[in-house]
């Protein structure tokens, strides 16, 4: 089992993780997205602190009675 990118929409992901995987792939993707490694190939002096905003749900965008 794999977390799968569902969807992007300007800069928020929406990603499919395995329950049991939340906490690792949670933190490997807010690493990634705070280095920004790609804006740090065109712009290497960039140092301005990238916040990055996680929300956890069983479903996105949906609401249950």
């Amino acid at each position: 089992r794999i977390a799968l990118q569902f969807n992007e929409v300007h800069d928020s992901l929406l990603l499919d993780i395995p329950p049991d995987d939340t906490s690792a792939i949670t933190e490997l993707v807010v690493e990634t997205m705070r280095a920004v490694p790609s804006l740090r190939k065109i712009a290497p002096s960039f140092s301005c602190p990238l916040d990055v905003e996680v929300k956890i749900g069983p479903h996105w965008g949906m609401r249950h009675a």
